[in-house]
């Protein structure tokens, strides 16, 4: 792990497995200060919200076995945890997201006690992140949160307050939990999307979440490649090759412009 000072936010690099990510964050002796954390994850993992944790693991205990066994995950090496904060479940993989997460202070003249617009603020720095790299059509989501049919079982499915969209199609995904020490926002932008990988291992869940209701995987992965877009595909096919800056083929160049912009536009 690396850090350094910023006279008004602490930047951190964080790495490691799904659920060393998610546990209690920023640090004690950090929490009266900004820190926004940009994590590189180690292995592939489902993140279960935690409602859809809560039930899994009161259906366990009512029905026996562990968490392995109804998964069905350990076949495609997928780890399976849960977090802190609510909503669906969210796929990461080494490689596959820019996962950026933020912290306010409860006394910092950002935090807003309104659920509704206190992620504004984060929306609006990857929105001029975006839009400085040269992506068009980029807006955030100003209204409530609006699930849709899919939202509860997965987080990329709904629409909340501050996410971030190109056209119709969701490109920046926002989380909070708030503590009696201040708000840590998730926040994840895909680089890669391929909702094929991992949606059909999510077969259990689903009959859970729906009360054995007999759910279409293929119907939700096609919707889901329909809303959702990487940034892999979202660069690519709107930025000129001088919006590119000169990325090299990986996009690796594209993503540290993209945590350049962060930085720069975070509040002072």
């Amino acid at each position: 792990m690396t850090t350094r000072g910023d006279s008004t936010w602490r930047i951190e690099a964080r790495s490691g497995t799904a659920a060393q990510l998610h546990v209690q964050w920023p640090p004690l002796e950090w929490m009266h200060e900004r820190v926004v954390a940009f994590s590189n994850v180690s292995h592939a993992a489902i993140v279960l919200g935690s409602s859809q944790s809560l039930k899994v693991s009161r259906y366990i205990e009512s029905n026996g076995g562990g968490w392995d066994n109804f998964s069905g995950c350990e076949d495609r090496g997928i780890e399976v945890v849960s977090r802190s904060t609510g909503g669906g479940a969210v796929y990461v993989a080494p490689a596959d997201q820019l996962w950026v997460d933020f912290w306010l202070p409860k006394s910092d003249v950002l935090f807003d006690h309104d659920i509704l617009r206190s992620s504004f603020w984060v929306g609006s720095i990857w929105v001029k992140a975006l839009k400085s790299f040269g992506l068009q059509d980029i807006k955030m989501h100003e209204g409530r949160l609006m699930p849709g049919e899919w939202g509860s079982l997965v987080c990329f499915a709904s629409t909340g307050p501050g996410e971030v969209f190109c056209g119709t199609r969701k490109v920046v995904g926002i989380s909070q939990r708030r503590t009696r020490h201040g708000i840590w926002f998730q926040t994840m932008l895909p680089l890669r999307w391929a909702p094929g990988e991992w949606i059909p291992c999510m077969t259990p869940y689903f009959k859970l979440f729906r009360e054995g209701e007999l759910l279409s995987t293929v119907e939700l992965q096609a919707w889901l490649v329909e809303h959702v877009v990487s940034f892999d595909d979202l660069a690519w096919s709107q930025c000129s090759a001088s919006g590119l800056n000169g990325s090299d083929s990986s996009g690796g160049s594209a993503v540290r412009a993209i945590v350049d912009g962060l930085i720069a536009n975070l509040p002072t």
